[in-house]
């Protein structure tokens, strides 16, 4: 459901204090009104939690919740089914040294997952009829990629300048190795 309110947002993009909005969950969906997408910085459908290793855990939550109230003893493995599979690009190569240290970590950010990516997709769905936009938005989300967290994405240690090394271990919760 909403948790901002639209038309009060919409106003203090324009008019307010304002300077910059990032919006994943919307009033009405499955049909978010076109003018509050276009309002905001960045707008993805409702994809927060969206990430494979975080569906796979909420699984094997629910799973082992289940077996626990039925008596049973859970046998799977869920945790296992997180395990990288070849089509699963998590190397990130190192951007350039030469950029402004908040660029840097942002580019290396994007290549674990690039919010423009489901901003794009939203934002191509917005100008058709609502029946329609609603169909497209669902689907943006149950036909929704296999991205991985950041936390299985790895950079070469050596590549990482000494200053960033915390910033991409902790903050990004990256691998370096």
């Amino acid at each position: 459901g909403p948790v901002v309110d639209g038309e009060a947002l919409r106003d203090a993009r324009v008019h307010g204090p304002v300077a910059a909005a990032v919006l994943d969950v919307w009033e009405h969906e499955p049909t978010p009104d076109p003018t509050l997408v276009d309002a905001v910085d960045l707008a993805t459908p409702h994809i927060a939690g969206y990430a494979y290793d975080g569906k796979v855990r909420g699984t094997a939550m629910l799973y082992e919740a289940l077996c626990e109230h039925l008596g049973g003893t859970a046998a799977w493995e869920g945790p296992a089914a997180i395990e990288p599979v070849s089509k699963d690009k998590l190397h990130c190569s190192p951007p350039d040294p030469r950029l402004p240290d908040a660029e840097w970590l942002y580019q290396l950010a994007r290549q674990g997952y690039d919010p423009q990516t489901d901003d794009a997709a939203l934002r191509a769905v917005m100008d058709q009829a609502a029946e329609d936009r609603a169909e497209a938005f669902s689907g943006l989300r149950s036909d929704y990629r296999r991205r991985r967290e950041l936390q299985q994405h790895h950079v070469p240690r050596t590549a990482v300048p000494s200053a960033h090394r915390r910033a991409v271990e902790a903050g990004l919760t990256m691998q370096l190795r």
